[in-house]
């Protein structure tokens, strides 16, 4: 039979095939983003021979070596009940309707439902393994409840089926992943579950409607690097897409979102996947290329004392004025350097850090001097120090932070200092929590009050 001939009838008996799926599956079958199909690069589709009794399955390529491409599949899948296949053909999207032979490898899990596959010979078949975009590796632990995922596999022989609306999450783990669906059959077992980026983010595994689970891409990785397989699986180069800072205000943190894109429609964010994004908002104002209301590009978040120990994680995704998704993206601030940042800030724009004030029940013998401007900061410092006609502060202020972590509060704070009616100047240094110091400044004695 010539290629002419095999490429016809594969073409005739994809459309039959696409006639007998459900609507919303076949509809997924037509034009899809860019991402998608590359992603559709990654995942084959299985047949596979026990005895008499034919299965069939998908699998994620996710290395090449030594003329060999390596796949990972539901064990399952390859061995029904226990029996090892005595058969495996698989097919690539490359070659898409032409079986390549496959080798069942030894190493496979039964527990957590997992088996290797090895494809000899790979440029024989004239797959260059520079070409494969193993780049489309996600995460798993940013899904949260409600959010939309595919699943990309063989059902009901349909290669390369996907969803065509994401499923959305029922539950995760870190190494499960639930949705709810009822398009997906056995076919889509050992397939991709993709988040809404078109990225891995788990590995098929039941599929009984309502509900399928996956087993999180990032845990089956360390299994396979564990075995010694060559792993290409990979984070999409693109670095700080979206990236955030943070500032101190009152009791909460005030997060600004910086993305490497210019016309955006809207923002969207989240503290942890246990809850749902929350949009940003839009002002009055409108972007003058796309006539859009322009996002705000920052949200509050309240502040935990461990923020200064561990930093802070927080999901962000966006639409673009095109209306595309974009994200979620793990990204994450620190809580030390954020504080200490809000602190010299303000400072830096505070001319007068002290308040001199007469005392009157010290009948004119000694001064009070307010350090209330700094104190409002406290929880950026280390030590506060100071001196009186002096330029080498010596003193320390007493004060302890105020985070229900440190146990302190203000009523422990040393807001005034009696100092001799006859100080010329009081000088302060001030040592931060992130291990900087600040210069030494020096106030002259006027009175203010």
């Amino acid at each position: 039979m010539t290629r002419s001939l095999r490429v016809g009838l594969r073409v005739i008996a994809a459309a039959a095939i696409g006639c007998a799926l459900p609507a919303s599956l076949a509809a997924a079958q037509g034009a899809r983003p860019p991402e998608a199909q590359e992603v559709e690069q990654l995942v084959v589709m299985i047949h596979c021979k026990v005895g008499d009794e034919e299965t069939i399955g998908a699998g994620i390529m996710f290395g090449a070596a030594n003329d060999r491409l390596y796949i990972v599949t539901a064990n399952h899948v390859v061995r029904p009940r226990g029996v090892s296949a005595t058969q495996v053909t698989v097919e690539l999207r490359a070659l898409p309707g032409e079986p390549v032979p496959a080798t069942l490898l030894t190493t496979f899990d039964g527990k957590r439902d997992l088996a290797v596959l090895s494809i000899p010979g790979a440029a024989a078949l004239h797959v260059d393994s520079a070409t494969i975009p193993f780049d489309r590796l996600g995460d798993a632990t940013a899904l949260g409840r409600g959010d939309g995922v595919y699943a990309l596999g063989y059902p009901q022989g349909q290669p390369w089926g996907v969803n065509i609306a994401p499923a959305p999450v029922a539950t995760t783990s870190d190494s499960l992943v639930t949705f709810e669906t009822s398009l997906v059959s056995p076919g889509h077992s050992g397939g991709a579950l993709l988040n809404e980026r078109w990225e891995v983010v788990g590995l098929l595994l039941n599929v009984q409607p309502p509900t399928a689970t996956a087993r999180s891409i990032s845990q089956i990785v360390d299994m396979l690097r564990e075995w010694r397989y060559p792993v290409a699986l990979r984070r999409h180069a693109e670095t700080n897409r979206v990236v955030v800072s943070a500032t101190m205000t009152g009791q909460a943190w005030m997060v600004y979102v910086d993305i490497a894109e210019r016309h955006i429609k809207e923002v969207f964010y989240r503290a942890d996947t246990s809850v749902a994004f929350t949009s940003t908002g839009t002002m009055d104002i409108r972007d003058l290329d796309t006539g859009l209301p322009l996002p705000y590009r920052y949200f509050n978040l309240p502040f935990l004392a461990e923020d200064l120990n561990k930093g802070r994680t927080v999901y962000v995704k966006y639409s673009d004025s095109h209306g595309r998704q974009h994200g979620p993206y793990q990204v994450s601030f620190d809580g030390k350097t954020a504080l200490v940042k809000t602190a010299k800030l303000v400072l830096a724009q505070t001319p007068h850090w002290l308040v001199f004030m007469s005392s009157p029940e010290s009948q004119g013998d000694s001064i009070l001097v307010g350090f209330s401007a700094i104190l409002g900061y406290k929880n950026a410092f280390r030590e506060i120090r100071y001196s009186v006609d002096s330029r080498v502060p010596s003193r320390h202020l007493r004060f302890v932070p105020d985070w229900p972590a440190f146990g302190g509060g203000v009523d422990k704070d040393e807001f005034m200092v009696h100092v001799s009616a006859q100080a010329k100047y009081v000088c302060v240094a001030l040592s931060y929590i992130d291990g900087t110091d600040s210069a030494v400044e020096c106030f002259d004695t006027v009175l203010q009050f």
